[in-house]
């Protein structure tokens, strides 16, 4: 009753009403039977902070106070060596100014503490209460926003398990670089594909 795809190296495992396993070579002496992880592989950042700094300056060299009227909500999500994502962190919201009105030396710092298995960091942004849109990368655990604006067409990813209640699926295969499970008891009629190139 087992169904089951191969990728070079590895062999996808589904069974009705059992958790989907990888069985992984990774020499000829060296195997490795693994429950297939539908979580994110990396913990979000936490302790995500924002700060805004008024350094506008007038032609006589004072500083040119902000009109504070715009919502501003900052994410952040570890990226682990292999490129996978986590993710996001709890929001971080402050008042600033509006997208139009920033004068040039404002600016906002974003803060969060470091992950253990992080390489980088990708911050998203999100204003007036809309949903995030993806704005820089970090190596570190600061970002400064000098008014970037965000890719809100690229957010960042939602992990939620396709299986919950452990209705897990009875078939799985690969098509067309997607990893693809369907059949559960639930739910005999669905297929559910990744994305193509990411099992």
């Amino acid at each position: 009753k087992i169904s089951l795809a191969q990728s070079a190296d590895v062999l996808f495992l589904a069974c009705v009403g059992v958790q989907p396993h990888t069985l992984k070579r990774y020499r000829h002496d060296s195997w490795g039977l693994e429950p297939f992880s539908f979580d994110a592989p990396i913990e979000p950042p936490t302790g995500v902070a924002v700060a805004f700094t008024n350094q506008a300056k007038d032609s006589a060299g004072n500083i040119v106070a902000a009109q504070l009227t715009a919502n501003y909500t900052y994410y952040v999500t570890a990226v682990n060596a292999d490129g996978r994502e986590s993710e996001a962190s709890t929001g971080a919201s402050i008042t600033g100014p509006a997208e139009n009105n920033w004068k040039g030396g404002d600016y906002m710092t974003v803060t969060w503490g470091a992950v253990s298995g992080a390489v980088e960091y990708r911050i998203y942004k999100g204003a007036f209460g809309a949903s995030p849109g993806y704005a820089a990368v970090a190596s570190g655990t600061t970002w400064k926003d000098y008014n970037v604006a965000a890719v809100m067409t690229d957010g960042p990813p939602k992990w939620d398990s396709p299986f919950p209640d452990n209705d897990w699926p009875g078939s799985v295969g690969i098509f067309e670089q997607r990893l693809v499970f369907a059949s559960t008891l639930k739910r005999p009629q669905t297929i559910w594909f990744s994305r193509a190139g990411d099992y």
